[in-house]
C-alpha cells in the first residue's frame, strides 16, 4: 500500500466577461458528453453505487474528467467563497504584497502573472494550505473580514467531498475505497484562487500556461465555464466544458495518473490553451 503523502487541490477560478465571449471561438462539448456523477447514488444500495463507480472509471479513463452534482457542498458555501475571493482580488496591489513570495512552502501565497512577448500569461493568483485548516486559516488574509470564514467553510466542505470522490476512484480501481486515505491524512489540501483578467478575443492572451497538475485530483469551482477537455471522438479536438448550473469539475492530476499505472489520465487544459505536457 503507497503510504507517501498524497495532495488534493481545491481550484477557484474568477473568468471575467471578455473571457466568456473568448469561449465562442471554441467548440463546444454537448452536454450528453459530459460525465455527471451524481454523488447521492454514492450512498445508495449496492448496485445504484457500483454503477456510479463504474460511470467514474469509464470517465478517468476516457477523459480524465467528469463532473459532481447533489455534492453536498450548498451553493450558499460556493457563492460565498466566491465572492471573498473576487473581494480579494479587488484590494490595491499593496494592500496584498505582504502575501507575494517565491517561496513554494509559504502556506499563503499570492502569485502575479502579466503578458510578456514569450508568455503571453495574465492571471493572479493566491494559494492557501487549508489541511489540518485549524493550523492554517489564522495564517490566511483577514481582508477582506470574510474571507477566512467563507473559505474555510468552502475547504471543510470541499475536502469532504473530495475524500468520498477517492474512494469511489479506488473502488473503481478494484481497491478498497479506503486505500489512499492514510496517505491523504498525511498530504496537504491547497485552496487555489485565479483570478483570469478581461482581455479582448483576438490578444491571443492566455489564462494559464500549458501545465499538469501534480496533484491527486483538483476540484475546480468557476464563476464562468473556461475548461477545455480533449474530445477523442473528434480527432482529439479540444474543446470547451459548458456551464451547468450547481456542478463541481473533477480532474485527475499526475499522481493518480501515475499510481493508476497509466490507466487513468489527465485530459484536461485551461481556456484558451494548449495541450497540456510534463515539461
Amino acid at each position: 500500500m503507497c503510504e507517501l503523502p498524497l495532495s488534493l487541490y481545491t481550484t477557484i477560478s474568477l473568468l471575467l466577461l471578455a473571457q466568456k465571449e473568448m469561449n465562442s471561438l471554441v467548440p463546444v462539448l454537448h452536454p450528453s458528453q459530459v460525465t455527471t456523477i451524481d454523488v447521492t447514488q454514492l450512498h445508495h444500495d449496492s448496485h445504484t453505487r457500483s454503477v456510479a463507480v463504474k460511470t467514474i472509471h469509464d470517465a478517468c479513463q476516457k477523459r480524465g474528467f467528469f463532473q459532481v452534482k447533489n455534492h453536498g457542498v450548498s451553493k450558499k458555501v460556493t457563492e460565498n467563497a466566491l465572492g471573498s475571493l473576487s473581494k480579494f482580488f479587488d484590494l490595491p496591489m499593496d494592500q496584498k504584497t505582504i502575501f507575494l513570495s517565491n517561496d513554494v512552502k509559504k502556506p499563503v501565497r499570492l502569485e502575479t502573472f502579466r503578458v510578456d512577448n514569450v508568455s503571453r500569461v495574465s492571471r493572479e493568483l493566491i494559494k492557501l494550505y487549508a489541511y489540518p485548516i485549524e493550523d492554517w486559516i489564522g495564517s490566511w488574509p483577514h481582508n477582506p473580514t470574510d474571507f477566512t470564514e467563507n473559505l474555510g467553510k468552502y475547504a471543510i466542505e470541499v475536502r469532504r467531498l473530495s475524500l468520498e470522490i477517492m474512494g469511489a476512484i479506488m473502488e473503481s480501481l478494484g481497491l478498497p475505497p479506503t486505500y489512499l486515505r492514510s496517505s491523504l491524512e498525511k498530504g496537504m489540501h491547497m485552496i487555489v484562487g485565479n483570478k483570469y483578467p478581461q482581455c479582448s478575443p483576438s490578444s491571443n492572451i492566455l489564462g494559464l500556461a500549458s501545465h499538469t497538475d501534480h496533484t491527486i485530483i483538483t476540484i475546480l469551482l468557476e464563476s464562468i465555464s473556461g475548461l477545455e477537455i480533449m474530445d477523442s471522438n473528434d480527432n482529439n479536438a479540444w474543446k470547451s466544458v459548458p456551464a451547468t448550473g450547481g456542478t463541481l469539475k473533477v480532474l485527475i492530476g499526475n499522481h493518480l495518473e501515475v499510481l493508476s499505472n497509466g490507466l487513468i489520465v489527465q485530459k484536461c487544459v485551461p481556456q484558451g490553451d494548449f495541450k497540456p505536457s510534463n515539461e
